[in-house]
């Protein structure tokens, strides 16, 4: 090789990072045109005044080794290629080869490799993005073949178009739980390519994927998505209901993906709510030897109820149906063998009643919900209402100021009065207790600046 091109300058060009390359204040398009000109150039001029091993030396000492095959595959001869590729002893890991392969279409792979090993041609078309054209030449693999190829191929292409195709990849890859990669193209098929794909394939799909133990945060987002889309489905309610239980530390109304299906099963249903609610207390759960377990059933049943903002009674057009939400509590007594648990039950249900819509009049609550909370003798409903409204601000940033806090203060004090108005009076002195509890908050943050200030100085 010309000694020049061992000069760090030129290695310098083929480092991974190309963008610390460029100007990011100028055309980036532009600068990376120019610079991959630049960098063929180099390339071009190894290969023609010291031939194919000498590329493959000058590969050898860069970072970015697939950017050298990237322009390889333009410059090397279709004969050189098949040497080259066919000289490779780690297909998967050879990033000179894979620079290689992801420069060359399909077809153009297929003809280049049509006498390799079936094995051999299974991990190099698994460097390329998914296609239906792969998907079906590869279904023509021995089984042992195709499944290298699935454990793989790392993505999918925009040439992945055919109902049948998505199928077979998806089946194939949840086959080998490669789950996180098929909740990957699931959105960007139904997302980002607007593609129509079957429910069940997507159920299938959520259901492989609960045997992971961890779930990284992109994973998150895609499956927040396609559980989102499975309920404006209306998919089917068993099914559903056990993939949000499955994933309902990831469903919450802060990221606008709630556990819906499970929601109207705890509003619709009292016998399951009651199933819920002894497991969290730590009773019904027999069955479960070990307490480690049981402590997390038991958690993740607080999660579900903790979280519930979907009261009884509530229709789709806002209005309130009082017999239903009767029933409701009638249901959840007759299931209750204790009265602590039925009292912690109206608790629960209390916090739902502060999302209880306002009245056609404008009154803040709903008049209905209001006369609930008034004749609750016990208090517990009352109880729940009260930590929710003091709770659901969620995590806010300290108003050393209070401004926030006393301001709360004065919608609840406001609130009480209206109560009082309407007859409300026990509704009433929890409202006042929720304006009392801003209050104090006030004054804290207040210290609590003073303190920092304090410090400060």
């Amino acid at each position: 090789m010309v000694r020049l091109l061992r000069h760090p300058i030129y290695l310098r060009l083929f480092r991974n990072n190309q963008y610390s390359l460029i100007n990011m204040q100028d055309d980036t398009e532009k600068q990376l045109e120019e610079l991959h000109q630049k960098q063929k150039e180099i390339i071009k001029s190894v290969y023609e005044k010291s031939g194919v091993e000498s590329v493959i030396q000058f590969a050898a000492q860069v970072e970015n080794k697939a950017l050298v095959g990237q322009f390889v595959s333009n410059i090397f001869t279709e004969k050189e290629l098949k040497r080259l590729i066919a000289s490779s002893t780690d297909i998967l890991n050879d990033e000179l080869l894979k620079g290689i392969v992801w420069n060359l279409s399909f077809e153009q792979l297929k003809t280049l490799i049509k006498d390799f090993s079936e094995t051999d041609r299974a991990k190099l078309f698994s460097i390329l993005l998914l296609s239906d054209s792969i998907v079906e030449t590869i279904q023509y693999f021995t089984p042992g073949a195709a499944k290298i190829f699935w454990e793989n191929v790392s993505g999918i292409g925009n040439g992945l178009i055919k109902d049948e195709f998505i199928t077979v990849s998806i089946k194939s890859l949840n086959q080998i739980a490669r789950t996180e990669l098929s909740v990957e193209i699931l959105y960007d098929l139904l997302k980002l390519r607007k593609v129509e794909v079957s429910e069940e394939l997507v159920i299938e799909t959520l259901q492989n994927f609960v045997q992971k133990n961890v779930i990284d945060q992109m994973e998150v987002y895609y499956l927040q998505y396609l559980i989102k889309w499975l309920q404006s489905k209306k998919a089917n309610k068993d099914k559903m209901l056990f993939i949000e239980w499955k994933f309902l530390s990831i469903l919450d109304s802060y990221s606008d993906c709630k556990p819906q299906y499970l929601w109207n099963e705890l509003s619709s249903n009292p016998a399951f709510f009651v199933d819920i609610l002894q497991k969290f207390a730590g009773r019904d759960l027999e069955e479960v030897s070990d307490p480690e377990t049981k402590s997390k059933i038991s958690m993740h049943c607080y999660d579900l109820l903790n979280h519930w903002k979907q009261m009884p009674g509530l229709q789709d057009d806002d209005k309130i149906d009082i017999d239903l939400i009767n029933s409701w509590i009638d249901g959840v007594k007759q299931n209750c063998e204790e009265s602590d648990l039925f009292n912690l039950a109206m608790d629960f249900l209390g916090k739902t009643f502060f999302y209880a819509p306002k009245n056609e009049d404008g009154f803040f609550i709903n008049i209905k919900i209001a006369e609930l909370l008034q004749s609750d003798k016990e208090g517990s409903i009352r109880e729940g209402y009260y930590h929710e409204a003091v709770n659901s601000r969620g995590a806010h940033f300290t108003d050393f100021s209070g401004k926030q806090e006393f301001s709360l203060e004065a919608d609840y004090k406001e609130k009480a009065n209206l109560a009082i108005k309407n007859g409300f009076f026990r509704f009433a002195e929890t409202l006042r207790r929720i304006a009392e509890s801003f209050h104090n908050d006030a004054l804290d943050n207040i210290e609590e600046g003073k303190i920092y200030k304090r410090r400060d100085d």
